[in-house]
């Protein structure tokens, strides 16, 4: 195999001048596990965190999907042809127009109110 080219042998050089090799002592081993669970913890809590979240969107969504929704629809809407939907919303639209331009009588109190 070739060697490498000179620029690189001296960027390897400058590399490992600038980094050396760390010693190792009778504590290297009990302070990489430090390091580790110390990462480890943070990543736990995370996880703890997202789980409940996760499980706190999923009861909303049921909540939402089996008690909410149902009691928002209209079930005549959904069964109900295009033509009577129109008629309908028409009739109510009239009865809103003249609602608006109809003078309260005298001693009486306005149904808009």
């Amino acid at each position: 195999m070739t060697e490498f080219p000179e620029d690189l042998k001296l960027a390897f050089r400058d590399y490992g001048h600038s980094h050396p090799d760390p010693e190792p002592s009778v504590n290297f081993t009990p302070m990489l596990w430090e390091k580790i669970e110390a990462r480890r913890s943070s990543l736990v809590t995370i996880r703890r965190l997202t789980h409940a979240l996760v499980s706190m969107a999923m009861a909303a969504a049921l909540v939402l999907g089996v008690f909410v929704i149902p009691k928002l629809q209209d079930r005549r809407d959904l069964t109900a042809s295009y033509a009577e939907v129109v008629a309908d919303d028409d009739a109510k639209s009239e009865q809103e127009f003249a609602a608006a331009f109809t003078l309260p009588v005298a001693g009486s109190e306005d149904p808009r109110r």
